[in-house]
């Protein structure tokens, strides 16, 4: 939901009343740390999203909301088997490097439990199933970003990969995305996808040319002594879109467009 379609206005405690449809007075208890009123979590959880989104930041808010700068974003992963971790590493490494060059640390967590993230300005959440992501929002008021990770809440910034790209001859075979959403896109782009979810899957693959976009399922077909190209001429590009979307929601400025192929 947009503040008049305006997130770079300061908004009002009425304001963020008549966005969460309740009271100006549920809005003012929630916003000063009351505790003696009987206000529902999903109530207060929502009411504090949108002040953060709304961008009203009084002192008590700001304490609730933001925490002060920090300097430092954080990535979540989840990582159940070895390709997928080997991925998340290569990714991390070029998104380290790319952050640190705007002033950005980066700290990092296998993890896509839906708990408290501490010392962090902004979270970067690869391949979350939408669940996790949102499970996940409802513990912080600091801005998510989803990367591989389509959901329907337009409010968040999303960067994800266009796979109508690769259009490389040989056949496409990736790491099935844990976004439901997400692959259901990737098969109506890319119809004679092969997904792949473990190293055993990779030794019944039929012959012919094979292209993909993950570095570790290159590695392990060359191990296996089968070729593979490896393609993924976006990555680049990608990684800046990212950063650039952390910096826009932080900025609590109005942007029209929240989701990105590339």
């Amino acid at each position: 939901m947009l503040y008049n379609g305006k997130m770079n206005k300061k908004a009002t405690i009425k304001d963020i009343a008549q966005a969460a449809g309740v009271s100006a007075a549920t809005v003012s208890y929630v916003i000063s740390g009351r505790e003696d009123q009987k206000i529902s979590e999903p109530v207060r959880k929502r009411i504090l999203h949108l002040a953060n989104l709304m961008n009203y930041t009084p002192s008590r808010s700001a304490q609730l909301l933001r925490g002060g700068k920090t300097g430092i974003l954080t990535l979540r992963a989840g990582c159940d088997e070895p390709l997928r971790r080997a991925d998340t590493l290569d990714f991390l490494a070029r998104l380290s490097l790319a952050a640190r060059s705007r002033g950005w640390e980066l700290t990092f967590s296998f993890s896509t439990a839906p708990e408290k993230i501490e010392h962090a300005d902004a979270a970067i959440c690869l391949d979350f199933s939408e669940e996790a992501f949102l499970s996940l929002g409802d513990e912080n008021f600091i801005p998510l970003l989803g990367v591989q990770c389509l959901v329907k809440e337009a409010l968040f910034f999303q960067v994800n990969t266009d796979y109508s790209r690769f259009d490389a001859p040989g056949r496409f075979v990736t790491l099935c995305p844990k976004n439901e959403a997400l692959r259901l896109r990737l098969l109506s782009q890319r119809p004679d996808a092969v997904l792949i979810q473990s190293l055993a899957e990779l030794t019944e693959l039929p012959g012919g040319d094979i292209v993909t976009d993950s570095p570790a399922i290159a590695k392990a077909l060359s191990a296996l002594g089968r070729a593979a190209e490896y393609r993924d001429d976006a990555a680049p590009e990608r990684l800046e879109t990212i950063l650039a979307c952390v910096e826009k929601s932080l900025s609590r400025k109005e942007f029209e467009q929240h989701l990105y192929f590339v």
